[in-house]
């Protein structure tokens, strides 16, 4: 698959060899670009913001960088195993909301100390494995989807 379409055409399907070669390089970005990027904000910034809100802000930015591509690749994989698209959302939506309650100073409930946040890291991480599971191991349909 041509690697444009892979990572911005939002339609189609994804096999799920084309999704492990297509996630391979999104997920070292995802790894790299919030350290580069605080790396410079905080050379930048470091008397005028704390260090968690920089590094808050260095997500924020990695994540508008790779938003697109990793929707495109996991929309694809989903329509290829027979699901809606729209199920991505239930797997991206909580570090966003994560990432707002760090820029808001507000400590959010999953921290490790407290009992929510222990059952919040777990249902999240129970999540998260499942959906990996679905679109690494299940495979793709054979028939045209809707």
């Amino acid at each position: 698959m041509n690697p444009a379409d892979l990572y911005f055409d939002l339609e189609g399907r994804t096999p799920r060899k084309d999704w492990w070669i297509g996630l391979t390089p999104l997920a070292i970005m995802g790894y790299v670009l919030p350290d580069t990027f605080h790396f410079f904000l905080y050379k930048l910034f470091a008397g005028y913001l704390p260090s968690h809100r920089l590094y808050a802000i260095a997500i924020l930015a990695s994540v508008a960088l790779l938003l697109h591509p990793i929707l495109a690749i996991f929309i694809k994989r989903l329509h290829d195993v027979g699901r809606s698209g729209w199920w991505a959302f239930f797997i991206l939506m909580p570090p966003f909301i994560i990432m707002l309650l760090i820029m808001l100073d507000m400590p959010p409930l999953f921290l490790f100390g407290h009992p929510l946040g222990r059952m919040a890291l777990h249902a999240q991480t129970a999540l998260a494995l499942w959906f990996i599971g679905e679109m690494a191991f299940r495979p793709g349909q054979t028939a045209k989807q809707d």
